[in-house]
């Protein structure tokens, strides 16, 4: 019973948290000259994805992998 209970709060604290994202989204696209800076800020940060330098593999935690260590 604890478990259920458990994993449906976590799911409530899930969607809560959503919620609340989604209200601020929809808050911040109410005001045109604030959406409008966020666009163009967000636009610039995501041209530093094309810097030129090759991505590091990540775990399915986003955690840089160690690399392989060679055998000698």
């Amino acid at each position: 019973m604890q478990a259920v209970l458990r994993s449906a709060l976590e799911v409530y604290r899930r969607q809560r948290f959503l919620d609340e994202i989604n209200a601020g989204y929809a808050e911040l696209q109410a005001d045109r000259r604030s959406w409008q800076e966020w666009t163009t800020e967000r636009m610039l940060w995501d041209r530093t994805l094309t810097d030129g330098l090759v991505a590091e593999p990540k775990d399915r935690y986003g955690k840089a992998r160690p690399g392989k260590k060679r055998r000698r």
